[in-house]
Protein backbone atom coordinates (compact mmCIF):
# COMPACT_ATOMS: atom_id res chain seq x y z
CA UNK A 1 0.00 0.00 0.00
CA UNK A 2 1.04 3.37 -0.57
CA UNK A 3 -0.01 6.99 -0.83
CA UNK A 4 0.45 8.83 -4.35
CA UNK A 5 0.82 12.72 -4.74
CA UNK A 6 0.15 13.84 -7.96
CA UNK A 7 -0.88 17.60 -7.55
CA UNK A 8 -2.20 18.86 -10.35
CA UNK A 9 -2.73 22.54 -11.59
CA UNK A 10 -7.04 24.04 -9.81
CA UNK A 11 -6.08 21.70 -7.14
CA UNK A 12 -7.33 23.14 -3.60
CA UNK A 13 -4.96 22.06 -0.73
CA UNK A 14 -4.49 22.88 2.89
CA UNK A 15 -1.04 24.51 3.66
CA UNK A 16 0.35 26.12 6.69
CA UNK A 17 2.76 29.03 6.18
CA UNK A 18 6.43 28.23 7.37
CA UNK A 19 7.68 31.40 6.62
CA UNK A 20 6.50 35.02 5.25
CA UNK A 21 9.16 37.35 3.60
CA UNK A 22 8.87 40.79 0.94
CA UNK A 23 8.36 37.69 -1.78
CA UNK A 24 5.55 36.35 -0.26
CA UNK A 25 4.75 32.96 1.55
CA UNK A 26 6.51 29.54 1.62
CA UNK A 27 4.04 26.90 2.64
CA UNK A 28 3.63 23.18 3.21
CA UNK A 29 0.69 20.76 3.51
CA UNK A 30 -0.96 21.14 6.58
CA UNK A 31 -1.42 17.50 7.75
CA UNK A 32 1.19 15.53 6.77
CA UNK A 33 4.37 15.25 7.80
CA UNK A 34 7.21 15.28 6.22
CA UNK A 35 5.32 17.23 3.83
CA UNK A 36 5.40 15.86 0.54
CA UNK A 37 5.22 19.41 -1.46
CA UNK A 38 6.64 23.07 -1.03
CA UNK A 39 4.34 25.59 -2.10
CA UNK A 40 5.22 29.13 -3.08
CA UNK A 41 2.89 32.13 -3.10
CA UNK A 42 4.01 35.62 -4.60
CA UNK A 43 3.21 38.55 -3.79
CA UNK A 44 3.14 39.91 -7.46
CA UNK A 45 -0.03 37.34 -7.34
CA UNK A 46 -1.45 38.93 -4.71
CA UNK A 47 -1.39 42.45 -5.04
CA UNK A 48 -5.07 43.65 -4.52
CA UNK A 49 -5.69 40.72 -1.64
CA UNK A 50 -6.74 41.94 2.05
CA UNK A 51 -7.03 38.21 3.21
CA UNK A 52 -2.95 37.62 1.57
CA UNK A 53 -1.55 40.89 3.57
CA UNK A 54 -3.50 39.51 6.73
CA UNK A 55 -1.91 36.43 6.52
CA UNK A 56 0.70 35.29 9.79
CA UNK A 57 3.75 32.64 10.09
CA UNK A 58 1.71 29.50 11.15
CA UNK A 59 -1.97 30.21 9.06
CA UNK A 60 -3.67 27.13 7.90
CA UNK A 61 -4.31 28.41 4.22
CA UNK A 62 -6.56 27.21 1.31
CA UNK A 63 -4.10 27.54 -1.88
CA UNK A 64 -5.15 26.85 -5.11
CA UNK A 65 -2.47 25.20 -7.24
CA UNK A 66 -1.18 26.93 -10.32
CA UNK A 67 2.31 25.55 -10.97
CA UNK A 68 4.23 22.39 -10.94
CA UNK A 69 7.44 21.43 -10.83
CA UNK A 70 9.51 18.51 -9.91
CA UNK A 71 12.45 16.91 -10.82
CA UNK A 72 14.34 13.46 -10.48
CA UNK A 73 16.16 13.20 -6.70
CA UNK A 74 13.59 16.33 -5.39
CA UNK A 75 12.50 15.49 -2.04
CA UNK A 76 9.58 18.00 -2.34
CA UNK A 77 7.37 18.74 -5.42
CA UNK A 78 7.94 21.84 -6.15
CA UNK A 79 4.72 24.65 -6.34
CA UNK A 80 3.32 27.83 -6.78
CA UNK A 81 0.10 28.35 -5.69
CA UNK A 82 -2.73 31.28 -5.30
CA UNK A 83 -4.40 31.92 -2.25
CA UNK A 84 -8.23 30.82 -2.24
CA UNK A 85 -10.78 34.30 -2.18
CA UNK A 86 -13.65 32.71 -1.14
CA UNK A 87 -13.62 33.78 2.35
CA UNK A 88 -12.38 30.36 3.92
CA UNK A 89 -8.68 30.91 2.98
CA UNK A 90 -7.41 31.72 6.59
CA UNK A 91 -8.49 28.85 9.14
CA UNK A 92 -6.97 28.90 12.03
CA UNK A 93 -3.15 29.05 13.51
CA UNK A 94 -0.95 26.93 15.16
CA UNK A 95 1.11 27.85 18.04
CA UNK A 96 3.61 25.21 18.25
CA UNK A 97 6.55 26.58 15.96
CA UNK A 98 8.42 29.86 16.86
CA UNK A 99 7.48 32.73 14.46
CA UNK A 100 10.01 33.89 11.95
CA UNK A 101 10.50 37.70 12.53
CA UNK A 102 10.10 39.63 9.34
CA UNK A 103 13.28 41.14 9.76
CA UNK A 104 15.17 37.36 9.72
CA UNK A 105 13.33 35.96 6.70
CA UNK A 106 13.78 39.07 4.38
CA UNK A 107 15.10 38.05 1.83
CA UNK A 108 14.31 41.11 -0.79
CA UNK A 109 14.90 44.75 -0.92
CA UNK A 110 13.13 47.29 1.41
CA UNK A 111 10.49 48.28 -1.38
CA UNK A 112 10.84 48.61 -5.02
CA UNK A 113 12.00 51.96 -5.49
CA UNK A 114 15.36 50.51 -3.19
CA UNK A 115 15.32 47.22 -5.81
CA UNK A 116 15.23 49.27 -8.63
CA UNK A 117 18.59 51.10 -7.71
CA UNK A 118 20.83 48.28 -7.60
CA UNK A 119 19.97 47.34 -11.12
CA UNK A 120 21.59 49.20 -13.69
CA UNK A 121 22.38 48.80 -17.25
CA UNK A 122 25.38 46.58 -19.09
CA UNK A 123 27.54 47.91 -21.50
CA UNK A 124 25.98 45.34 -23.79
CA UNK A 125 22.61 44.98 -22.33
CA UNK A 126 19.09 45.94 -22.99
CA UNK A 127 18.32 47.28 -26.15
CA UNK A 128 20.47 48.10 -28.64
CA UNK A 129 18.64 49.83 -31.56
CA UNK A 130 15.36 48.41 -31.01
CA UNK A 131 17.15 44.44 -31.35
CA UNK A 132 16.37 42.65 -28.06
CA UNK A 133 20.22 41.60 -26.67
CA UNK A 134 20.20 38.45 -25.30
CA UNK A 135 21.74 40.07 -22.15
CA UNK A 136 19.24 41.81 -20.24
CA UNK A 137 20.91 43.76 -17.44
CA UNK A 138 23.89 43.66 -14.72
CA UNK A 139 22.87 43.62 -11.23
CA UNK A 140 24.99 45.65 -8.82
CA UNK A 141 23.96 44.67 -5.35
CA UNK A 142 26.15 46.03 -2.50
CA UNK A 143 25.84 43.80 0.84
CA UNK A 144 27.78 42.88 3.27
CA UNK A 145 29.04 39.75 0.80
CA UNK A 146 30.32 42.18 -1.85
CA UNK A 147 28.86 40.38 -4.67
CA UNK A 148 28.91 43.05 -7.83
CA UNK A 149 28.44 42.93 -11.20
CA UNK A 150 26.18 39.91 -12.02
CA UNK A 151 25.31 39.19 -15.59
CA UNK A 152 21.51 38.22 -16.47
CA UNK A 153 20.50 36.84 -19.92
CA UNK A 154 16.76 37.73 -19.21
CA UNK A 155 15.29 41.08 -19.77
CA UNK A 156 12.73 42.32 -17.53
CA UNK A 157 12.40 43.85 -13.34
CA UNK A 158 10.85 41.10 -12.53
CA UNK A 159 13.50 39.05 -13.30
CA UNK A 160 16.05 41.28 -11.74
CA UNK A 161 13.73 40.46 -8.59
CA UNK A 162 14.01 37.00 -9.27
CA UNK A 163 17.76 36.76 -9.76
CA UNK A 164 17.77 38.90 -6.02
CA UNK A 165 15.61 35.85 -4.32
CA UNK A 166 18.22 33.19 -5.89
CA UNK A 167 21.25 35.16 -4.89
CA UNK A 168 19.82 35.38 -1.55
CA UNK A 169 18.79 31.82 -1.28
CA UNK A 170 21.76 30.61 -2.67
CA UNK A 171 24.00 32.34 -0.73
CA UNK A 172 22.03 30.88 2.80
CA UNK A 173 23.11 27.18 1.43
CA UNK A 174 26.81 28.69 1.27
CA UNK A 175 26.97 28.22 -2.24
CA UNK A 176 29.98 30.02 -3.36
CA UNK A 177 29.58 33.43 -5.16
CA UNK A 178 31.54 32.93 -8.41
CA UNK A 179 29.10 29.93 -8.87
CA UNK A 180 26.23 32.25 -8.38
CA UNK A 181 27.21 34.75 -10.20
CA UNK A 182 28.32 31.94 -13.69
CA UNK A 183 24.90 29.86 -12.84
CA UNK A 184 22.92 33.54 -13.51
CA UNK A 185 25.31 34.59 -16.72
CA UNK A 186 24.43 30.99 -18.13
CA UNK A 187 20.96 30.54 -17.53
CA UNK A 188 18.76 30.64 -20.39
CA UNK A 189 15.41 31.02 -19.00
CA UNK A 190 12.33 28.40 -19.76
CA UNK A 191 10.29 28.30 -22.47
CA UNK A 192 7.21 30.68 -22.55
CA UNK A 193 8.36 33.04 -19.89
CA UNK A 194 9.52 36.40 -21.75
CA UNK A 195 10.45 33.88 -24.84
CA UNK A 196 11.99 36.31 -28.04
CA UNK A 197 10.86 34.69 -30.42
CA UNK A 198 11.91 36.85 -33.60
CA UNK A 199 12.95 40.64 -33.82
CA UNK A 200 12.93 41.00 -37.62
CA UNK A 201 10.96 41.96 -39.73
CA UNK A 202 8.81 42.75 -36.30
CA UNK A 203 9.60 41.86 -32.76
CA UNK A 204 7.11 38.54 -31.26
CA UNK A 205 7.62 37.79 -27.91
CA UNK A 206 5.70 34.58 -26.21
CA UNK A 207 4.75 34.51 -22.78
CA UNK A 208 3.25 32.06 -20.32
CA UNK A 209 1.22 34.70 -18.64
CA UNK A 210 -2.14 34.29 -17.47
CA UNK A 211 -3.04 36.06 -14.62
CA UNK A 212 -3.72 40.01 -14.98
CA UNK A 213 -0.10 40.87 -12.53
CA UNK A 214 1.93 38.49 -15.50
CA UNK A 215 0.56 40.81 -17.90
CA UNK A 216 1.52 43.96 -16.03
CA UNK A 217 4.83 42.53 -15.93
CA UNK A 218 5.02 41.52 -19.68
CA UNK A 219 3.86 45.10 -20.83
CA UNK A 220 6.27 46.99 -18.42
CA UNK A 221 9.33 44.86 -19.55
CA UNK A 222 7.83 45.72 -23.33
CA UNK A 223 7.90 49.50 -22.37
CA UNK A 224 10.93 49.60 -20.85
CA UNK A 225 12.46 48.13 -24.07
CA UNK A 226 10.74 49.52 -26.91
CA UNK A 227 9.08 52.94 -25.76
CA UNK A 228 7.69 54.13 -29.06
CA UNK A 229 6.99 51.23 -30.36
CA UNK A 230 3.41 49.97 -30.70
CA UNK A 231 2.22 47.18 -28.68
CA UNK A 232 0.12 44.50 -30.01
CA UNK A 233 -1.48 41.65 -27.56
CA UNK A 234 -2.80 38.37 -28.41
CA UNK A 235 -4.47 36.98 -25.23
CA UNK A 236 -5.79 33.50 -24.39
CA UNK A 237 -7.97 33.75 -21.04
CA UNK A 238 -6.79 30.15 -19.28
CA UNK A 239 -9.84 28.79 -17.21
CA UNK A 240 -13.83 30.34 -16.95
CA UNK A 241 -13.43 30.71 -13.19
CA UNK A 242 -10.18 32.52 -13.57
CA UNK A 243 -11.64 34.74 -15.85
CA UNK A 244 -14.28 35.74 -13.92
CA UNK A 245 -12.75 36.37 -10.60
CA UNK A 246 -10.40 38.85 -12.40
CA UNK A 247 -12.41 39.94 -14.81
CA UNK A 248 -11.50 43.71 -14.01
CA UNK A 249 -8.01 43.67 -13.34
CA UNK A 250 -7.93 41.50 -16.49
CA UNK A 251 -9.07 44.25 -18.65
CA UNK A 252 -6.87 46.98 -16.73
CA UNK A 253 -3.94 45.20 -17.46
CA UNK A 254 -4.55 44.54 -21.32
CA UNK A 255 -5.77 48.29 -21.73
CA UNK A 256 -2.46 49.16 -21.55
CA UNK A 257 -1.59 47.57 -25.20
CA UNK A 258 -2.15 49.71 -28.49
CA UNK A 259 -4.08 47.12 -29.57
CA UNK A 260 -5.85 43.45 -28.33
CA UNK A 261 -6.89 40.34 -30.03
CA UNK A 262 -8.79 37.66 -27.47
CA UNK A 263 -8.88 33.87 -28.34
CA UNK A 264 -12.12 32.06 -26.71
CA UNK A 265 -11.52 31.00 -23.33
CA UNK A 266 -9.55 27.63 -22.72
CA UNK A 267 -11.32 25.95 -20.09
CA UNK A 268 -8.79 23.18 -19.42
CA UNK A 269 -10.82 21.56 -16.83
CA UNK A 270 -13.74 23.47 -16.51
CA UNK A 271 -17.18 23.60 -17.77
CA UNK A 272 -18.26 26.62 -19.21
CA UNK A 273 -20.00 29.49 -16.51
CA UNK A 274 -22.93 31.77 -18.39
CA UNK A 275 -22.06 35.26 -18.80
CA UNK A 276 -18.23 34.76 -18.56
CA UNK A 277 -16.64 34.95 -22.17
CA UNK A 278 -14.03 36.23 -24.20
CA UNK A 279 -16.90 38.87 -25.84
CA UNK A 280 -17.57 40.15 -22.33
CA UNK A 281 -13.87 40.60 -21.48
CA UNK A 282 -13.07 42.56 -24.51
CA UNK A 283 -15.96 44.67 -23.78
CA UNK A 284 -14.43 45.90 -20.89
CA UNK A 285 -10.80 46.20 -22.06
CA UNK A 286 -10.47 50.13 -22.94
CA UNK A 287 -8.66 50.32 -25.98
CA UNK A 288 -10.07 51.36 -29.18
CA UNK A 289 -8.60 48.87 -31.96
CA UNK A 290 -9.66 45.34 -29.74
CA UNK A 291 -11.19 42.36 -31.66
CA UNK A 292 -11.76 38.63 -31.03
CA UNK A 293 -10.26 36.32 -33.08
CA UNK A 294 -9.71 32.46 -33.36
CA UNK A 295 -6.49 30.39 -34.99
CA UNK A 296 -6.76 31.45 -38.60
CA UNK A 297 -7.68 35.12 -37.44
CA UNK A 298 -4.30 35.59 -35.91
CA UNK A 299 -2.63 35.15 -39.30
CA UNK A 300 -4.69 37.47 -40.61
CA UNK A 301 -4.20 40.06 -37.60
CA UNK A 302 -0.88 39.94 -37.78
CA UNK A 303 -0.02 40.12 -41.24
CA UNK A 304 -1.43 44.14 -40.91
CA UNK A 305 1.77 46.30 -41.60
CA UNK A 306 0.93 48.14 -38.58
CA UNK A 307 2.51 45.81 -35.80
CA UNK A 308 5.85 46.26 -34.77
CA UNK A 309 5.98 44.87 -31.61
CA UNK A 310 3.94 41.09 -31.02
CA UNK A 311 2.99 39.55 -27.57
CA UNK A 312 1.11 35.90 -27.40
CA UNK A 313 -0.11 35.43 -23.64
CA UNK A 314 -1.88 32.53 -22.23
CA UNK A 315 -1.60 29.28 -19.83
CA UNK A 316 -3.73 26.97 -23.00
CA UNK A 317 -2.86 25.98 -26.40
CA UNK A 318 -1.91 29.00 -27.81
CA UNK A 319 1.56 28.34 -27.25
CA UNK A 320 0.84 25.76 -29.81
CA UNK A 321 0.68 28.63 -32.35
CA UNK A 322 4.31 29.94 -31.73
CA UNK A 323 5.85 28.05 -34.74
CA UNK A 324 2.97 28.83 -36.93
CA UNK A 325 2.72 32.76 -36.07
CA UNK A 326 6.87 32.69 -36.31
CA UNK A 327 6.18 31.35 -40.05
CA UNK A 328 3.58 33.57 -41.17
CA UNK A 329 5.29 36.53 -39.96
CA UNK A 330 8.53 35.86 -41.37
CA UNK A 331 6.99 34.96 -44.90
CA UNK A 332 4.55 37.22 -44.85
CA UNK A 333 5.45 41.03 -43.59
Amino acid sequence: KVDICNPVEGMMVKAIVRNINKMGLFCEINDIEPSPLSIILAKQHHLKSETFENVKVNNVIQVEIIGIKFNYNDTQISCIGRLAEDGNSLEETYEDDEEVSEEEMDLGTDDEEEAEQSITNSTGGGVKNDIISMVGGTLNQNTENEMENIELNMVGFHNCLNALAAIAISLEFNIPKEIIKKGLKEFKGIERRFSVELIDPVIYIDDYAHHPSEIISVYKTLSDLFPKKKKFAIFQPHLYSRTRDFMDDFANSLSNFDKVALLDIYPAREKSIPGISSEKLLEKIKVFDKSLTDEKGIINIINQNDNEVIVTMGAGDIGNLVNKIKKEIAVEI
